[in-house]
């Protein structure tokens, strides 16, 4: 008896499986990654999950091919995330309790609450100069 499945296809036309045969592993791994968070943190089904990963990974390609990309550590996403999350929570005396929360010193949050704010000015107020 033959196998009658269906051949999933991604939005931009790719064939599942002819992709995940032809495609580079940065490309892979990006799909592959891009469906995870699908999944994960947005509900989607596996299937559509797959197929959002495929075109998200093609239009990176698309866009990026032939170039050289540097993709840096998270961890300074991660950081600037944290830090952020610090400078919401200030409250101008709470130095003590962000340390604790944020599991550092208390001259960290000063430091940390210093150079947030001065991002926050350089941000939102143009140089004149």
């Amino acid at each position: 008896m033959a196998d009658t499945k269906k051949e999933e296809v991604s939005a931009a036309g790719m064939s599942l499986d002819v992709f995940d045969v032809s495609a580079p592993e940065l490309i892979k791994d990006l799909a592959g990654t891009v469906a995870h968070v699908g999944v994960k943190h947005y509900g989607l089904t596996p299937v559509t999950a797959n197929k959002l990963g495929v075109d998200v990974a093609l239009a990176f390609a698309e866009q990026a091919g032939g170039t050289q990309v540097y993709i840096p550590i998270t961890l300074s996403v991660k950081i600037s995330n944290r830090d952020m999350q610090m400078y919401e929570k200030f409250n101008g005396s709470n130095h003590n309790q962000l340390a604790k929360e944020f599991g550092c010193s208390v001259a960290w949050v000063y430091a940390v609450i210093k150079r947030v704010r001065k991002q926050m000015q350089d941000k939102n107020q143009p140089n004149l100069f």
